[in-house]
C-alpha cells in the first residue's frame, strides 16, 4: 500500500522546506499553520522571553498555580541583572547553557512566582541552592558573595514594597525553621 506524502510547507524565515507539523499553530491563518516554523519562532525570543514562557509551562502543570508576574517585569529583571548571576556573578555565555529563572522561596516550600521571589542565576548556582532557603545557601558559602546577598535582599525590598529589615528577618526565619526540621529528624 503507498504511503500518504507528508505535506511541507517553506519556513520563510529560514528557508527550510519542513513537515507541515514543525509550524505552528494558529486558527487566524488560513491552514491553521504559520509562515515561521517552531525552531525559528524560539530563536528569535530573547532569553526573558523563553524563561516567561517555561515559567508559564511549569505553572500549567501545577493546578491552581498562579503566574503573578508579567513578561515585562521579567524583561526588567533580566536586564537588571545584564547576563550575571544574582549569586556569583557569573556571565552568562552566548553559545552555551542560560541563566535560569530563579525561585528565592523555592515553589515547593510555597514560593510564589513574582516578581519579589525571583531572580537570574547560573544553572550551577540554581542546583547547589535547589530547595535550601536563601541563607541556607548563603552560609554554605559556596559562590554566593556578600555583596549579591545585600542586593538580592534590597531588590527583593523593592519588589514586595516591603522594608530590607522585614525581607531579612523573612528570609533568617526560613532558615531557622530549615535548621529545626534537620534537628527533628
Amino acid at each position: 500500500m503507498p504511503r500518504k506524502k507528508q505535506e511541507t510547507k517553506t519556513c520563510r524565515i529560514c528557508n527550510e522546506t519542513k513537515q507541515i507539523n514543525k509550524f505552528e499553530k494558529d486558527k487566524r491563518v488560513t491552514g491553521q499553520r504559520t509562515t515561521r516554523c517552531q525552531s525559528c519562532k524560539y530563536r528569535s525570543q530573547d532569553r526573558a522571553t523563553y524563561a516567561y514562557r517555561k515559567l508559564h509551562e511549569r505553572a500549567k502543570a501545577e493546578p491552581g498555580r498562579k503566574v503573578e508576574v508579567t513578561l515585562a517585569q521579567v524583561k526588567v529583571l533580566f536586564a537588571a541583572y545584564d547576563g550575571k548571576c544574582a549569586y556569583c556573578n557569573r556571565e552568562e555565555e552566548p553559545n552555551g547553557s542560560h541563566h535560569h529563572l530563579e525561585h528565592i522561596i523555592p515553589r515547593s516550600a510555597g514560593g510564589r512566582d513574582h516578581i519579589s521571589n525571583l531572580t537570574i542565576s547560573c544553572p550551577d548556582c540554581n542546583m547547589k541552592k535547589g530547595t535550601k532557603p536563601v541563607v541556607d545557601y548563603f552560609y554554605a558559602k559556596e559562590q554566593f558573595q556578600d555583596e549579591n546577598f545585600a542586593q538580592l535582599a534590597h531588590f527583593v525590598a523593592f519588589t514586595s514594597g516591603q522594608p530590607v529589615s522585614e525581607v531579612l528577618k523573612e528570609m533568617v526565619d526560613a532558615h531557622i525553621e530549615q535548621c529545626r526540621r534537620k534537628i527533628e529528624r
